[in-house]
């Protein structure tokens, strides 16, 4: 799992700097950090105003470790389907509200220190 999210988070670090580089955005910065719960979704948050929220299906699969085929529940993220929320829709409006409330909760596990720091860039 380590080397999946090592993986993907390179390769929007890059996809970030290359806009940069291009002078399609003037600023780009990327910042992530684990922790040792289960992911059950994906949350991306950009420039304050917008969430990308999606919840990952659960799918039965077997995997083999130490040589041995087991049966687990499989988070499967790559099928996850994402929703856009934006704080940009208006103050009352359900996607400010999403976005806010993605936001508030991004802060308060980053804040809390439970995290540990894996790329910044």
């Amino acid at each position: 799992m380590r080397d999946m999210l090592v993986g993907f988070t390179r390769s929007i670090a890059n996809t970030m700097h290359e806009l940069s580089a291009l002078g399609l955005v003037s600023e780009s910065k990327v910042s992530v950090r684990v922790h040792s719960g289960t992911q059950f979704f994906n949350l991306y948050l950009i420039n304050q105003d917008d969430a990308f929220f999606g919840d990952y299906p659960i799918r039965p699969n077997k995997v083999v470790t130490q040589g041995e085929a087991i049966e687990i529940y499989d988070l499967v993220g790559a099928d996850a389907t994402l929703f856009h929320y934006s704080m940009n829709e208006g103050e009352s409006s359900s996607g400010a509200q999403q976005a806010g409330q993605a936001r508030m909760w991004f802060d308060s596990v980053w804040g809390l220190g439970i995290s540990q720091g894996m790329m910044r860039r």
